[in-house]
């Protein structure tokens, strides 16, 4: 929750347990990737990407976040 606190355009609302992203999805979600990949290593993508997989195999190429696609 506090690295997703630092990416520009991502609010959280803990308390609703809400997300909100505002401006480009795609580079926010990479941003968020990549503060995890910063603190934890590759594995951390790994696992981001298989938390996701069935979430991003639906959505069109353009869309897909680079570190997840």
């Amino acid at each position: 929750v506090e690295q997703a606190g630092k990416v520009p355009g991502l609010t959280l609302h803990w308390e609703k347990h809400e997300v909100v992203l505002s401006g480009d999805e795609k580079s926010i979600v990479d941003q968020l990737v990549n503060q995890y990949k910063y603190l934890f290593g590759q594995a951390s993508v790994e696992v981001c990407k298989e938390a996701v997989k069935d979430l991003v195999r639906d959505l069109p190429q353009s869309q897909r976040p680079l570190l997840l696609g």
